[in-house]
């Protein structure tokens, strides 16, 4: 066939090897998901790389029909028809994707690169390489399926959320608003959308001065790349009311670069109204509590002085009893006011120099005389030289004596308790509590510092406290601007560890007042 030695002729140019050897070794080695042909200027298979029968189930003999016998009817078998003609004008193209029937019926979608071949200034035939992209084409479609679903999904899950949601972009201004957004501020996204968020929401603070956009946290995500979680801010809506609100600021990331951010906002009115009757509530309780408490250590105390001439009295031991469970009661109180304040940002410390020695050593000899009555000892361990620390001495000595006290709950009897403080890089101090009782529960080490947790120690004993020193104990060092951690001891014992700044100013939990 004139068709087939033309081919063969210009294969056979490109090697040593004889024309039809060179030409069939490479038609023939394609991969199973390629195949090679060429049709005449009618558009009739003169050829077909037997790797056709793996691609769309015909034989060489059985393919040599024109091409539209194997075309999907539709508007792709029109592209195509359009495509080959342009071909046998000579007009080289571009790959494109054809539909084309497989022998049992299915369709299989191919991509086509075809090449006139021209022999004395016209074209004489048409030869092409056809490629399998069927899966391809199922995957791409079952991936955009999902990423559909997914949109889909997140559209819902943004639009039900009870939290406000706002987009911005980089210059800050509105791209997209969730229902809760727009019901909590009053703004449609079709009012806002394009229009700078900070002047709309948040251009004042709660007393109404100016908020610099600068210093506002949503701005620092988006020039700054920054995430800002606050919690005492108020939200300005439509109509010039406010409301509390906490509120969380990320950037967006799109292709490792910053294209926005997200900020998620809920109204904290209820939980505020909550919060100031709780306060309420625990101020009226300790209160109430706290008078008749101070008489009965009072009346007690002068009983069991039993002064001298007055017969001696029975009752001492009773009284003595009676004294330690309202001292008891008080410092229970004490805590759970001071809790309360702490939790709100109000506690007041009384700042100075401490010297972190003299803070152990006033400690253990408050608890030596009640430790060596249940048989173990206070132990000291302090380096020379300590550098002092800025803190409130009476909070800070609450610190020591809770941890010390509830390490000698748990001591076994006749071992020692010890209280030690150490310098830190930085000028910070690092104190310490380590006894040798059974520890602490692995899943409980975190959990101990949460207020009214009651932990039972590591070996199944049932003596607990009441919940609330520990959780004193976190947020007094946390007020300033320092950290606690309890951990296991091997192969017994547990040690609570103060890490607190030097010189420096508190933590941003509390206010700390001189």
């Amino acid at each position: 066939m004139k068709m087939w030695m033309t081919i063969r002729k210009r294969a056979g140019n490109c090697s040593a090897l004889s024309p039809e050897s060179r030409f069939r070794r490479m038609v023939e080695g394609l991969r199973r998901e390629y195949f090679f042909y060429c049709h005449d200027t009618d558009g009739v298979f003169q050829y077909v790389s037997p790797s056709v029968r793996n691609i769309l189930g015909y034989s060489t003999a059985e393919f040599l029909k024109n091409f539209d016998r194997y075309l999907v009817p539709g508007p792709e078998a029109r592209e195509v028809r359009r495509r080959t003609a342009l071909s046998i004008k000579g007009v080289r193209q571009s790959p494109y994707e054809v539909r084309t029937r497989h022998k049992n019926g299915s369709v299989r979608v191919l991509e086509v690169l075809e090449i006139p071949v021209k022999a004395g200034g016209r074209v004489v035939a048409v030869e092409g390489i056809a490629r399998d992209i069927t899966e391809q084409k199922r995957t791409q479609a079952a991936l955009a399926a999902h990423d559909r679903e997914m949109t889909e999904q997140a559209r819902l899950i943004l639009l039900s959320s009870g939290d406000g949601i706002i987009g911005v972009d980089l210059r800050g201004r509105v791209t997209f608003m969730n229902d809760a957004a727009e019901k909590m501020l009053g703004w449609r996204l079709e009012e806002l959308k394009g229009e700078p968020l900070h002047p709309a929401i948040h251009c004042k603070r709660s007393d109404g001065s100016r908020y610099p956009a600068a210093r506002c946290p949503m701005s620092a995500a988006i020039s700054k790349g920054r995430v800002s979680r606050v919690n005492d801010e108020v939200l300005w809506r439509r109509d010039g009311g406010s409301f509390p609100v906490s509120y969380s600021a990320r950037p967006m990331i799109s292709d490792g670069a910053r294209v926005g951010a997200v900020i998620t906002f809920r109204d904290i009115t209820d939980q505020r109204r909550l919060e100031e009757m709780r306060e309420f509530l625990t101020h009226s309780i300790v209160h109430d509590l706290n008078n008749p408490l101070t008489s009965i250590v009072a009346g007690t105390e002068l009983a069991a002085e039993c002064p001298s001439g007055l017969p001696a009295c029975e009752s001492r031991e009773h009284l003595a009893i009676v004294s330690e469970a309202a001292a008891e009661m008080k410092k229970m109180l004490s805590d759970i006011l001071d809790i309360s304040r702490m939790e709100q940002g109000r506690m007041r410390l009384n700042l100075r120099k401490v010297a972190p020695d003299a803070l152990v050593r006033k400690t253990a000899a408050a608890l030596a005389r009640s430790a060596g009555l249940e048989g173990r000892e206070i132990a000291v361990s302090v380096p020379p030289g300590l550098k002092p620390l800025t803190g409130d001495p009476a909070v800070l000595r609450r610190i020591l004596e809770n941890l010390a006290a509830n390490a000698l709950r748990y001591a076994p009897k006749g071992t020692k308790v010890t209280i030690a403080a150490a310098g830190i890089p930085g000028g910070g101090v690092r104190f310490s509590v380590t006894d040798k009782g059974p520890g602490i529960r692995p899943e409980h080490l975190e959990k101990v510092f949460d207020k009214y947790f009651q932990s039972a120690p590591a070996s199944g004993s049932e003596r607990k406290g009441k919940g609330l020193g520990l959780a004193f104990c976190r947020l007094a060092a946390e007020a300033h601007g320092g950290s606690i951690k309890a951990e296991n001891l091997r192969p017994s014992g547990c040690r609570f560890t103060v890490t607190l700044p030097g010189v420096k100013k508190a933590g941003r939990r509390n206010k700390m007042e001189a």
